[in-house]
């Protein structure tokens, strides 16, 4: 084991024994690809941020270009940004106010070079030069345009209004408000490199402006308003009480500890930064953050949904749809003020009581409505039974998909099912195929569980349950998870009806709305008593050319699911 020395603390004990017993000796770029994203190397262009997409393949040249030539990233920034305020005719008190302030290397050849019309060109140039990991690490993303531009829908101000984003990055919140001037405008981050991205953008929209941009290199969760800074201007001109609007989408997942800050518990840094931020609104002052999904429901974020609920106004909680380069996971905005508590708040359209929220456990927030709890009802009172004593496992885990994964059928190979052709009921026609040898693969199931007769394949990646039935055994690859139900008086086409159906599908969103399909989830779904020609009849369906229609047919009535209900809930999904 001693291979493993320089990275004990980053794999577990399983890992090891999988890499050694495949023969592995060099993991470093294992550690650089594998799940373990802190680790990976790998350059992600936020295509999210693009005006144009036809300028991408300019950016992806110029990214490479300065990684070949081994540019260091805040002169390669530097030097487009002077190259930006140039061509946009910045005043020359501006750039000479830039060139005063930092000190980096011009690259003439960056300079010089001619570059497309992108509001966020800059901030798209950095985001990819960091690497995954460093990403990761530190939690920054950046918001993309679109996304930004939802959130800031409704905002009201006027001239002596005063906005700060304690996580500016590269200031695309406070640059997209309309009207906004220059005076508005105070952002902090704690990278050097951000805030010097955020003060070109800051320059070329307000080329002639007189005003300083209020825009510091600093710690916003230091303890008190004492931020890690030297500059005198950040702490004269970010204070407490100040601010009408904090717009900002903080780090997620950044743990850290901040002993001045004692109602949080999890460590989680986008709570921290809430709780600040609060205490730097004036009277009746708003602030908009964009947080993921998870901040709803679950339990180790109880200790800031606590905070939300009964510290601050909450107003409104939005759901976004669509993704970030690099990030998988759902995403919500909410609106808070300070001012005085008002029992209900708003989610997605529907009001929903603060005092139900306080009733439950962890503060958890639902996102179901009235109309969403009638229907809800209707298919829980029939639950019966859930998938608890049925056998689970995961595809194979080959340990090196290149090496392994076969394009073509060679002598001793077999089909290998991946999660892209499963879909609903059947799996599409497989295009991969492997040399079965159960010693060279780091993880496998048992033998008899992709032998078995009949079994139910499904994508773990996935927004939606989709469930096909295999009666080949056929072997599949870890991007697909292997059901064999076990569910009293129904067959196992039946209990893949119910997880293919819309009302399934409904319920599932309704309770986790994950980009993953877990076991945990599909543990605490439940499924109804049929009589056996109810499991007959339902189970032949899922067999005819037209079976996702007559299956929704036949589900929708066993639940006595009114029209009504049925176009809500389509609707429902369609959104999704």
């Amino acid at each position: 084991m001693a291979i493993f020395a320089a990275t004990k603390k980053l794999t577990s004990t399983a890992t090891d024994y999988n890499w050694v017993k495949l023969g592995v000796t060099d993991t470093s770029n294992k550690l650089q690809s594998y799940a373990n994203k802190s680790l990976s190397v790998r350059r992600i262009i936020p295509k999210e941020s693009f005006d144009n997409l036809e300028n991408y393949l300019f950016i992806e040249r110029l990214v490479d270009f300065i990684c070949a030539e081994k540019i260091p990233i805040a002169d390669a920034v530097y030097s487009i940004g002077l190259n930006l305020l140039k061509e946009h005719h910045v005043s020359p008190k501006n750039i000479h106010q830039i060139k005063a302030e930092y000190s980096f290397e011009k690259i003439d050849c960056l300079y010089n070079k001619k570059y497309p019309n992108e509001f966020d060109l800059l901030g798209i140039v950095y985001q990819s030069l960091i690497t995954e990991g460093e990403k990761n690490k530190s939690g920054s993303y950046y918001t993309p345009k679109t996304l930004v531009k939802e959130i800031l829908q409704g905002i009201e101000f006027d001239s002596q209004t005063q906005f700060l984003d304690p996580a500016c990055g590269s200031l695309n919140f406070l640059l997209s408000i309309d009207g906004i001037q220059p005076e508005q405008i105070h952002g902090v981050d704690i990278d050097a490199i951000a805030v010097m991205i955020a003060k070109f953008k800051y320059y070329l929209k307000f080329p002639d402006t007189t005003v300083t941009p209020k825009i510091y290199q600093a710690n916003f969760l230091a303890e008190n308003n004492l931020f890690d800074s030297t500059d005198t201007g950040c702490l004269k001109n970010i204070i407490k009480n100040q601010f009408d609007y904090i717009i900002t989408n903080p780090p997620w997942g950044a743990l850290q500890s901040f002993g001045h800050y004692p109602k949080i518990k999890s460590g989680e840094t986008f709570s921290y930064f809430l709780v600040k931020a609060y205490d730097f609104l004036r009277k009746n002052g708003n602030m908009v953050f964009l947080l993921p999904k998870s901040i709803l429901n679950i339990r180790i974020h109880a200790d800031i949904r606590k905070f939300l609920i009964e510290q601050t106004n909450l107003k409104k909680i939005n759901v976004h749809t669509g993704s970030f380069s690099g990030v998988m996971t759902a995403y919500v905005s909410l609106l808070a003020s300070k001012q005085t508590i008002a029992p209900v708040f708003e989610i997605a359209g529907s009001v929903h009581s603060k005092t139900a929220v306080n009733a439950q456990t962890d503060y958890l927030i639902s996102m179901v409505s009235e109309q969403d709890s009638d229907i809800l009802k209707k298919i829980e009172n029939k639950g019966e039974h859930t998938l608890a004593d049925s056998v689970w496992a995961l595809g194979v885990v080959t340990g090196n998909n290149k090496e392994k994964l076969l394009n073509q059928p060679l002598f001793g190979s077999e089909p290998i099912y991946t999660g892209k052709e499963i879909q609903p009921y059947v799996l599409k026609k497989p295009i991969k195929f492997i040399v079965y040898d159960r010693s060279q693969f780091q993880q496998v199931a048992k033998e008899e569980i992709y032998r078995a007769p009949e079994k139910l394949a499904y994508k773990f990646i996935s927004k939606k349950l989709q469930f096909a039935y295999d009666n080949t055994q056929s072997l599949f690859l870890n991007s697909a998870n292997i059901l064999i139900p076990n569910v009293p008086t129904l067959s196992i086409k039946s209990v893949m009806a119910f997880l293919n159906s819309e009302l399934f599908q409904y319920w599932y969103l309704k309770k986790f709305d994950d980009i993953k399909i877990l076991k945990g989830n599909l543990l605490q779904l439940y499924f109804p008593v049929l009589s056996q020609e109810q499991d007959h009849v339902l189970s032949v369906l899922t067999e005819l050319s037209d079976r996702i229609n007559k299956v929704n047919e036949f589900i929708y009535h066993f639940y006595q699911i009114s029209g009504t209900e049925q176009e809500y809930i389509k609707e429902v999904l369609w959104e999704s």
